[in-house]
């Protein structure tokens, strides 16, 4: 089984929380614990190898350009028919060299 530890910040602490272990019950995830704002935490249990998976509900609430192994509870979600999307296509763009 793998370990997990769930990232959620203050503001969101509730619906977040809940989504996240949900996420991970549902992925066959072992929680090892909720790291409450503390991204370096989060990032020093994977760096240390006691939980491979970080797990957070959109990637607007972690520490850009710093991950391990995240997955994003928002990018699971099933949207509803007709509803606003929640993340956005991204272009990329090659220059004529590559």
């Amino acid at each position: 089984m793998t370990n997990a530890v769930v990232f959620v910040l203050t503001r969101h602490l509730l619906p977040d929380a809940q989504q996240c272990i949900s996420y991970c019950m549902l992925h066959g995830y072992h929680v090892i614990g909720v790291i409450k704002d503390d991204w370096k935490a989060a990032m020093a249990l994977a760096v240390e190898g006691k939980a491979p998976v970080i797990v957070a509900a959109c990637p607007e609430h972690v520490d850009p350009g710093r991950e391990p192994r995240v997955e994003y509870v928002s990018h699971d979600r099933p949207r509803a028919a007709g509803g606003p999307r929640e993340e956005r296509t991204h272009i990329i763009r090659r220059t004529e060299a590559e």
